[in-house]
């Protein structure tokens, strides 16, 4: 029976995140029941706070791409079935990978 906030609790099936959430990730980081999700985000209360850092990816942020908001690069892409997932891999690495040569972004 639902609390008074309208959620059904009951026993977890199962200890990992995967046991009840499905891939947000649209698989991008591997099979799904492989996937840490403790490796970017924080425990339960505070998930949205990602942990990750950029140092421990193939692209390091710099003084100039550290003040750009993340959802400036990790944008929703369709990924079948008319559903969008944040895309954030593979993202290029070169400055022609995001920037126009002629200067325009």
């Amino acid at each position: 029976m639902p609390d008074a906030k309208g959620r059904t609790l009951r026993l977890a099936s199962g200890t990992s995140c995967q046991s009840c959430h499905s891939d947000p990730h649209a698989g991008q980081f591997g099979p799904t029941q492989a996937v840490n999700c403790a490796s970017c985000h924080r425990e339960a209360g505070t998930f949205k706070n990602l942990l990750f850092d950029h140092k421990n990816s193939r692209f390091p942020l710099d003084e100039v791409h550290s003040k750009v908001a993340c959802a400036k690069c990790h944008v929703p892409v369709p990924v079948g079935d008319g559903i969008k997932a944040i895309r954030y891999k593979p993202l290029g690495t070169k400055c022609g990978d995001c920037h126009d040569p002629r200067g325009s972004r």
